[in-house]
């Protein structure tokens, strides 16, 4: 999941993102779902049981601040 603030455009960025994930090595390569969202979209979702957001609230590792 990518949680990004200002976020316009969230298909755009997906394809962005998965265009790098695709030049990475070979090594690299796996499976992923990718999910990217504004924060404002996931501060409103986190606290509604069975969606993606709230899991991630839940369970979800931070990599960057």
């Amino acid at each position: 999941m990518v949680v990004e603030d200002g976020l316009h455009d969230w298909a755009a960025e997906s394809v962005r993102l998965r265009r790098l994930l695709r030049r990475s090595p070979q090594l690299l390569r796996k499976p992923v779902d990718l999910v990217v969202m504004s924060r404002a979209d996931y501060q409103k979702w986190r606290g509604h049981y069975g969606t993606v957001q709230h899991e991630a609230e839940r369970e979800g590792i931070p990599l960057v601040d």
